[in-house]
């Protein structure tokens, strides 16, 4: 084997090592995603009941108080 098909082998085995890195920080992102999910599951109906709430209370409209001047 000469030199320079040494040199690729070592430069494949380090873009392999590379690669192994980048899937175990995957893996890690694609378990964080998938918590993130459950957890916006478990809370997306309470937090839109509330915020519903909130919003039929802001439309309620204001009493319009009719003042007349009186001369």
């Amino acid at each position: 084997m000469t030199d320079y098909n040494k040199e690729i082998l070592e430069e494949l085995k380090k873009i392999n090592l590379r690669l192994e890195k980048i899937e175990k920080g995957i893996d890690n992102m694609n378990n964080h995603i998938t918590f993130i999910d459950s957890v916006y599951d478990n809370i997306k109906y309470p937090f839109y009941s509330i915020i519903n709430r909130f919003h039929k209370i802001n439309e309620i409209p204001e009493k319009k108080i009719n003042y007349r001047i009186i001369i």
